[in-house]
Parts: C-alpha cells; sequence; structure tokens
C-alpha cells in the first residue's frame, strides 16, 4: 500500500520557510561592511603588490602612494613620500612640461594622459619613467591617480638597440661585398652601397624587383633552376654572372645565410666582384701556356752552361737551329760544336771578359757581337744572362738567352741615314724655327729659320742654355723649372703663345712647342717648335677691326629701328634701352656668358619692334585700353617675329622677342608658354620690361617709382615672374643702386 507524500504547499509551510530566510538590518549591514572591508583588502593588496608605482598627486603633492614608488625614486618607505611636492621627483628640463600635464588634468582640459619624463630619485639619479594619468576626486577635492614604471633600462636598450643597429647599417653600408636582402619570393627589400655600385645602379632602381632580373641573361635559366636552393641560405659558394645597367658582364661568387628580421625570416646574398681573380686565372692559365710555347717558339736560343772557355752547354732550348743553324742537341757537353768556336774571333776576349766581369759583381751581362752560324753567314747576335750561386756563393750555372738581331742592326743603319735626312729637312724648313737642346738644356741644333727669326748663328748658340738666348728675362725661369719638371717627372710642355727674344733685344710673338726624341741609342732629344705669329697676329686685328665695324653697322641699324618703334609711340621714348640696360645688369649678375648677354641687348633693344604694325592711337592713347584695342596690341610680339625672324642673328633673337610677354603660370601670350618652355632671355626680359615703365616717368603720369616696381614683382614672383630672376633684379635695385639714366630716352 504506497504512503501518501506530504504536502509542501500549504499556507503553514510558505510561512515556516519564509521566516527561516529573514535576515535582520544589523544582520545585513554587518555583511556589507565586511565585504566593503574584503574589497578594500584585496585593493590594498593589489596596490601594495602592483609590479608599478602608483599615488595620486592632490595640489601638485603626494596625497597617497604604494611601496613600489619609494622603490622606484630609491625611498625607504612610502610614508617618507606622503606630502612631498611632485617637483623634487622631478627633472629640472622636464619640470614645467610635467607641471602643464598636471595642470590641464586637473582643470579637466586632458582626461587621460600618457607622457614620458626624467625622473629624480632621493640619491639625486636621474632615471626615465613613464606615466598614465587620470583625473579623480580624493577627498573631495581634484586630485591625479597615476601608473608610474621605471623604463630606464628599456631607455637604455632601446640607445643600445639603436647603436647595433646603427653599427650594422655602417657595416653593411662599408662592405666591400656586394650584400642584398630577399624575402622568400627572391625580391630584394634591401641592398648595400656595393650593391649599387656593382649594378652601376641607384638603389632604389634596385629594391623591389626580382633578384634574377640582375643575373646575365647567358647564365639566366642555370641560376633559375639553382633559385630555390639559394634562397635556403644554404649556398657557400656559387659562381655565376650578373649584369650592370651598362650590360656589362661580371664574374661574381655568391654566398647565402638565412637570418631573422624583426621576427621575419630573410634571406641574404653576399656577392663579390671576382673579375681580378677570374682575370689572374685565366693569366695564369695564359702564362703556362706562353711559357712552354715561348720556350719551343722562342725566338732566340735559351740556354743554361758552364763557365768554360768552350762555353759548354748543358741545356739548349729550340730556338738554337734559327740562331746558329744548328739543333741543340749539337751544343749539349760539345757534342758536335763548342758555342764559344761560333763568336768571331775579334770578339772572344770581349765577351769572355765582360761574362767575367759580371760574374765577379753578381750583376746579369748584357752583350753584342758577331757569329758565324752553319751556313757561314755572319750574324749579329744579343746576348743576355746571368751566374746562379748557391747558399755559399759558389757559382752553379749560367743561365740566358741568345737573339738573332742581325734585321735590327741593319734597321739601325737605315735608321741613321734616315735621321740625317730628317735634319736635313729641319734644316732647311723656312718657316718654322727648330731649335735642339738636350737634357742640360744646352743647344746642339739651330735651323736656317732659327737663324732668321733670332738673328743668331748656329756658332753664336751651340752649348748655349736655351732659355737664356730666346726667353725674355720674365720667364726664362719659369721656361728652365717647366724643362726640369718635363724630364723629371714627364710632364708636358703644353704649346703656347709667348713672347721670345731676338738677338736684338726686342720680341715677337710666336706658337711654341716642346717635343722629345729618341736617337737610336735611345737618348732623349728634345725639340723647340718656334712659328712666328707676327704676320698672324696682324691678320687677326684686321680681322677683329672687320669684325667691330660689322657689329657697329648692327647697332647702327637697331638703334634705326628702335627709333622708328619710338616715332610711333613717343609716349614710352626711351623704354627698349632702359629695358635692355636692366636686362644686361640681371644677365651678369646671373652670370651668363658676354655673348649671350650680347644676344640679351639685342633682342631687349628690339623686343617691342612689333608695334610697328600696332595702331598709332592705340600706343599713343594715354588712359586704358578696351578689350579690342589690348586684343590688337597683344599682337606685337607676333608682329616682332615675323619681321625678325628672317634676320640671320648669331642669336635666337626672333624666339625671344616672341616669347618676352608670356608668363610663368601660362597666363602670358601670344603661345601661354609655362614655366621652362619659356626661353631665359625672355623671362629676364619679361622682368625689365616690368620695372621700367613702372619706375619711369610717362606723359600721362610721373614715375610710380622703383619701391612700386618692386611690389609688383614680389606679387608676380613665382606665379608670373621667374623667381631667380626677380630676386637678382631687387638685388640689383636695392644693393647695387641700379637706376635708369635720364638720358636713356
Amino acid at each position: 500500500m504506497n504512503k501518501k507524500e506530504p504536502k509542501t504547499n500549504s499556507t503553514a509551510d510558505k510561512n515556516l520557510q519564509s521566516s527561516k530566510t529573514k535576515t535582520s538590518p544589523k544582520t545585513k549591514n554587518r555583511r556589507k561592511l565586511s565585504r566593503t572591508a574584503e574589497i578594500e583588502a584585496r585593493y590594498r593588496q593589489f596596490v601594495e603588490n602592483s609590479l608599478e608605482g602608483l599615488y595620486i598627486v592632490q595640489d601638485n603633492c603626494i596625497r597617497f602612494c604604494n611601496q613600489r614608488l619609494a622603490e622606484i625614486f630609491g625611498y625607504d618607505d612610502k610614508d617618507e613620500m606622503i606630502g612631498l611636492h611632485i617637483r623634487n621627483l622631478v627633472s629640472v628640463q622636464d619640470w614645467n612640461a610635467v607641471k602643464t600635464k598636471i595642470d590641464e588634468q586637473i582643470s579637466g582640459v586632458l582626461p587621460v594622459v600618457h607622457y614620458e619624463f626624467i625622473g629624480v630619485r632621493k640619491d639625486g639619479e636621474n632615471i626615465s619613467l613613464e606615466t598614465l594619468g587620470a583625473p579623480i576626486v580624493y577627498d573631495n577635492k581634484p586630485a591625479i591617480q597615476c601608473v608610474i614604471r621605471d623604463v630606464t633600462l628599456h631607455k637604455k636598450a632601446q640607445i643600445e638597440l639603436q647603436q647595433s643597429e646603427k653599427k650594422f647599417r655602417y657595416l653593411f653600408e662599408s662592405s666591400p661585398d656586394a650584400i642584398y636582402v630577399l624575402d622568400e619570393n627572391g625580391i630584394l627589400l634591401d641592398v648595400n652601397l656595393a650593391a649599387s655600385l656593382l649594378h652601376e645602379m641607384g638603389r632604389s632602381e634596385l629594391l623591389d624587383r626580382h633578384f634574377l632580373e640582375f643575373v646575365h641573361p647567358d647564365v639566366r635559366d642555370q641560376v633559375y633552376e639553382d633559385f630555390p636552393t639559394m634562397l635556403t641560405g644554404e649556398i657557400n659558394y656559387y659562381e655565376t654572372y650578373i649584369r650592370t645597367d651598362s650590360n656589362l658582364k661580371v664574374p661574381v661568387e655568391l654566398r647565402s645565410r638565412r637570418v631573422i628580421f624583426s621576427n621575419e625570416t630573410h634571406t641574404m646574398f653576399y656577392v663579390r666582384d671576382i673579375s681580378d681573380i677570374v682575370n689572374v686565372g685565366r693569366s695564369f692559365m695564359e702564362s703556362q701556356r706562353a711559357l712552354s710555347n715561348f720556350m719551343s717558339n722562342l725566338p732566340g736560343m735559351a740556354y743554361r752552361r758552364m763557365n768554360d772557355k768552350k762555353f759548354t752547354m748543358k741545356f739548349v732550348s729550340k730556338g738554337s737551329f734559327n740562331v746558329t743553324g744548328y739543333p741543340p742537341e749539337d751544343f749539349v757537353s760539345n757534342n758536335r760544336v763548342a758555342y764559344a768556336d761560333l763568336i768571331l774571333p775579334e770578339f772572344r776576349d770581349y765577351v769572355w771578359q765582360e761574362i767575367q766581369k759580371a760574374i765577379n759583381e753578381r750583376t746579369p751581362y748584357r752583350l753584342e757581337y758577331q757569329i758565324l752560324a752553319a751556313n757561314n753567314g755572319k750574324k749579329w747576335v744579343w746576348e743576355q744572362g746571368r751566374g746562379v750561386f748557391d747558399e755559399n756563393e759558389t757559382l752553379l750555372t749560367l743561365e740566358g738567352i741568345i737573339i738573332d738581331i742581325t734585321q735590327q742592326k741593319q734597321a739601325e743603319i737605315a735608321l741613321r741615314n734616315s735621321e740625317k735626312r730628317f735634319r736635313s729637312l729641319i734644316e732647311n724648313v723656312p718657316s718654322i724655327a727648330v731649335i735642339g737642346y738636350d737634357t742640360d738644356h744646352r743647344i746642339f741644333f739651330w735651323n736656317k729659320a732659327a737663324v732668321q727669326f733670332f738673328g743668331f748663328t748656329d756658332e753664336e748658340v751651340f752649348q748655349q742654355p736655351l732659355e737664356k738666348i730666346i726667353y725674355p728675362d720674365h720667364s726664362r725661369e719659369k721656361m728652365k723649372k717647366s724643362i726640369d719638371e718635363w724630364l723629371k717627372n714627364g710632364k708636358t710642355i703644353m704649346p703656347e703663345e709667348t713672347s721670345l727674344l731676338r738677338k736684338d733685344g726686342s720680341t715677337f710673338e710666336a706658337h711654341s712647342t716642346h717635343v722629345m726624341l729618341r736617337t737610336s741609342q735611345n737618348i732623349p732629344e728634345l725639340y723647340c717648335l718656334n712659328v712666328d705669329l707676327t704676320e698672324l697676329n696682324e691678320t687677326k686685328k684686321d680681322l677683329q677691326q672687320s669684325l667691330n665695324n660689322l657689329k657697329q653697322a648692327l647697332d647702327g641699324t637697331i638703334r634705326a629701328l628702335t627709333a622708328a618703334v619710338e616715332m610711333r609711340d613717343p609716349y614710352t621714348a626711351g623704354h627698349q634701352m632702359g629695358v635692355a640696360k636692366l636686362a644686361c645688369a640681371i644677365a651678369r649678375e646671373l652670370g651668363l656668358p658676354e655673348n649671350q648677354i650680347e644676344g640679351l641687348r639685342v633682342a631687349s633693344l628690339l623686343h617691342d619692334i612689333g608695334n610697328l604694325n600696332v595702331p598709332a592711337e592705340i600706343l599713343n592713347k594715354p588712359g586704358q585700353l578696351s578689350e579690342i584695342e589690348y586684343t590688337l596690341l597683344k599682337t606685337h610680339p607676333g608682329f616682332g617675329y615675323e619681321i625678325l625672324r628672317t634676320i640671320n642673328f648669331p642669336w635666337p633673337i626672333a624666339e625671344i622677342v616672341f616669347q618676352h610677354h608670356e608668363r610663368l603660370d601660362g597666363s602670358g601670350y601670344p603661345q601661354g608658354l609655362k614655366s621652362e618652355e619659356i626661353m631665359l632671355e625672355a623671362k629676364i626680359i619679361a622682368v625689365a620690361d616690368v620695372v621700367e615703365p613702372i619706375s619711369s616717368h610717362r606723359p600721362y603720369r610721373p614715375a610710380l617709382g622703383m619701391e612700386k616696381a618692386i611690389e609688383e614683382l614680389e606679387k608676380g614672383k613665382g606665379i608670373l615672374y621667374d623667381p631667380k630672376i626677380v630676386d637678382v633684379c631687387i638685388y640689383l635695385i636695392k644693393e647695387q643702386g641700379f637706376h635708369f639714366d635720364d638720358n636713356k630716352r
């Protein structure tokens, strides 16, 4: 039989439960205080155990702080800091900035502030600090609650890191090897100076491009296959060719390494130009091959022999047959013939004695003598050799070479004959005074033209110092030093026009050249060649006079054209001359060459010639022009161009005149040119053409003065007028006192 469950929802039960859960107000208050105390305890524990300094600033003094703050500032106990003025904790140089931050927070201007400053510990040591502050209310008054951190070590680490990075960059840039930093795809992220120099390209031209672009096309396919391995940083040595900007093919060795920068892995290529090594290697192989070929095909006869009167050979090269007509084996151990027997009798003692002398003096010997070859033909030979000694100075052998110089000897004879013909030629040349002198400056040759030019006979000047005979006093010592420098250091005496001295004491202008020749014995002979410029200078004077006459005629024509313009426009009489004067002054201050300045002068005088085609009533109108009249006036640069373009000036006069009303911003006329499209001369005239009319008197108004002209220039500087030209113009007016003459009209 099932028992009935007890009822739980009766009124009595509810009342019972309600009575059990009710808490008295006193209990609630006690619990609330307990929780508050617990929270406060936890907060204080957090504050005291914080790794950062915590404090409250009120009225610029510390009102509350934790022990960590005391540790940061070197105080034994936090209580020492309570009431301490914040100024005692801040360096002198940072106090004003910190005070401003505190004031702005207290006043509510800044809610939260984060900044750094230099603090001062109790012992006076400076420390780097970082603080974060927020405004609060403390004891019913405004205050700032701050968190502070000692970042001295962090700052020091930053400085050390910066110095380390600076050192790395210095080493990176100073490396003689080209260094490339690549990403995982082979794109160049950084290169050093050596890489730029190797490729003959700027750094910016190399970056953000694939390394393979700079591999020479001849080997690019092979490098492409090997490139993945190269990017792993495991290449210890790799030879290839890179290309330069001028498409040169440069041999290089490459090494790769994997490195980590800013937590990112990159590959570094170290590339070295091995052109010299490759060339040396090639040179070595060529030398080995050349030595073998040299010994096989030596035009002479190399030998190693004993020091006896038979000249007994131990080794003879294959060249012996060409020199003597005998093969090498015939000479070795005097097998068939002794070399000494080939020397003609009249030379044998000479050859023996010279060789013994060289052996005794431990010097090489060099000899010329004749031998009788196998076909009974006489030959001249040149021999050079030296003794080979052991460590005890005992003679071991003689080594040397013997060369057939028969043809050279014959050439010497021909050369001597040629020298005779040469001397005969220069002796009789009519218009050039040829003077030969030796390394002591003493004259040994004086041709007929020199006699005519200077008045001395060859007997009078023989063995006399060159500078004493032909140079005036003022240039004598200078020429002596120049010849000495030439002989000592090879510093060539440049051809020049100079004054030379005649026997009678008079001087004449000459073009003088010094040359060096060598005799068949390699002895230097110096020659001074002089051309009399007297007649040439007279011709130049005549030509200059003709040029001056032409210039005067041109100036007369220009003045006539200028006068014609002024007759049409009497209100602006003298305007073109004034513009020309100022324009030329500006050009000289800019450092333009005189020829260009002359062209500018002519263009300035003619810049308004197009006004000849503008109606006179427009030119002479004293008041403001109507739009139609102004449009007609603006045609004058084009008319001026049409008048001048057919005249063959040595300067682009027509183009300058055509452009003198153009402006930098394109607002000018007639073409609307801008900036660099406008010729420099036209820019100069444009400025002068503004200053002259403003500063000058007109019949319908007085002169407005230079200050008004300067005001106009400064207003349009860089917009209408070239700023550099404006600056120069103002400088001339203010600093140099430039003014237009009253008689320029």
